[in-house]
This record gives structure tokens, sequence and C-alpha cells, in this order.
């Protein structure tokens, strides 16, 4: 895979604090009595990945990165807007999902999901929706373009008006960092 692999020097994770959420993540577990970190930061523009190891620095890879660990491996990659998997997968086959450490803007949402069920389903709901609509708008904007490609004089038989897109677009944004804080991911919609 070519990926370029840092030995970790030792130091401690630092915690996740005021306005690093907007650009850091933390993720852990304590597995067979060892702790395991993962953290990223997105300005980051290379994609490392760093994981701990009983709060030390371990090991820095590339993402999407899979470090070996003691019966296993934790493997971690990114999406367009955030985290889409940190866990560890074991070697009987058996998947642990990292949880977000304290601080980060996951484990926020995670919380609300907690504490507010029903509001966060329907934040979760509108997410999906806006996203699929987005998706909607998207198609009748490519036939707009490729339609008199194919034989269609106007384009799409649907017209959605441009305020309207720029709304959706907006939202579609907002939307897919909540699907992305909650670690759900669709491969047509995000």
């Amino acid at each position: 895979m070519g990926q370029k692999v840092e030995s970790g020097d030792g130091r401690p994770l630092e915690p996740v604090r005021g306005w690093e959420k907007l650009w850091r993540s933390s993720f852990g577990a304590d597995i067979d009595g060892a702790r395991y970190d993962i953290d990223l930061n997105f300005f980051d523009f290379d994609e490392k990945v760093r994981l701990f190891v009983g709060g030390r620095l371990s090991e820095t890879r590339d993402a999407p990165a899979k470090f070996p660990v003691r019966d296993g491996s934790v493997s971690v990659a990114f999406g367009m807007y955030g985290v889409r998997r940190a866990q560890i997968e074991r070697a009987s086959g058996d998947v642990i999902r990292l949880e977000p450490n304290s601080g980060t803007l996951e484990h926020w949402r995670r919380e609300t999901d907690r504490r507010y069920p029903v509001a966060s389903g329907i934040v979760s709901m509108l997410s999906w929706l806006v996203l699929a609509l987005g998706l909607l708008v998207g198609v009748t904007e490519l036939l707009d373009l490729a339609g008199p490609y194919f034989g269609l004089e106007d384009g799409s038989p649907v017209t959605v008006p441009e305020p309207f897109n720029g709304v959706i677009g907006g939202l579609g944004i907002v939307a897919a960092l909540d699907r992305a804080l909650m670690l759900r991911h669709h491969w047509l919609l995000d």
C-alpha cells in the first residue's frame, strides 16, 4: 500500500479543548486492559492519524490507516465531512467501534443524542431528507446540463428555482456534518 509509518515519540495525548473541537477529533476504547486512542487534525492536509496506546503516542500513519495492535488492528478512515470509520477489528472478526473522546464535537453530538433522543432522531431524519432532496436537485441539474445531448430539448422536466439550490446546498453541508458527527455514512448521500 506504500503507507508512510512514523514511530511515536511517547508524548502524551492532549485533550481536545475549546476551539480545537472545530479541527480536531479523538476516539478511544479500553480493550483487554489496554487503552487505544486515535487523534486526528482535519487541517493536517497530509491526513495523518496518530495512535496512542496507554495515553502515549505509539505510531503515526497516513489515512486511511490500519494500525496493528494485539489481537487485531485499529482502522481509521476520513470522509469528506469527518471521520468515516474508527474501530478496532479483532482477529476473530469482531468489530469494536471507538467512542468519541470528551471535548470533541462527536462526543457532544453523541451526548445530545443520549439526553434528547426524540429531538436527535428528528434532526437525524431531517438530515437524511435534506441530503436525499439535495441528491434529487443534483439529478435535475445534471439533466439540465446533459439533457440536450440526449434529445431532451428543455433539459430536466422539473425546474428548480435558483434560490432553492443555494438553500439546499447550505442545508446539505449542515446535514452532512450532522451525519458525520454521528458516524453515519451512505455511499450515495454522503
